[in-house]
């Protein structure tokens, strides 16, 4: 859970290491491939500290990035050095687990004849 705190950032939630995270989002996209969703979140943090070192308070820029499928969620800290390669990763995940994906069917539009306002 991620909640803020006079404009500093608690983080409570297992945070994973990036290449973990990723193949746990590849799993979950797996997992839900058929029917269900999966959202991603991506946040910038600039001031925050964790549940295990609550004293210490972290001043360089971060994101992090949450995925839930309703009832599983995790979570990692991507440091601005990794974010370009972590963001075409995600990426091929993501593309690679979206060819589910039916289209709509086009609807005819109505034929209701429009009246003149008389009057």
């Amino acid at each position: 859970v991620l909640f803020r705190v006079e404009y500093l950032w608690v983080i409570s939630m297992p945070l994973m290491e990036s290449h973990v995270f990723l193949t746990e989002l590849g799993r979950m996209y797996e997992r839900k491939r058929e029917n269900g969703s999966v959202w991603v979140t991506m946040k910038r943090i600039r001031r925050w500290r964790t549940d295990e070192d609550p004293k210490t308070i972290h001043e360089e820029p971060r994101c992090i990035v949450r995925a839930t499928d309703g009832k599983k969620s995790f979570s990692c800290l991507i440091t601005a050095r990794e974010r370009i390669q972590f963001h075409s990763e995600i990426m091929t995940i993501v593309r690679a687990s979206t060819d589910a994906l039916k289209r709509k069917k086009k609807t005819a539009p109505s034929s209701r004849s429009k009246k003149p306002k008389t009057g």
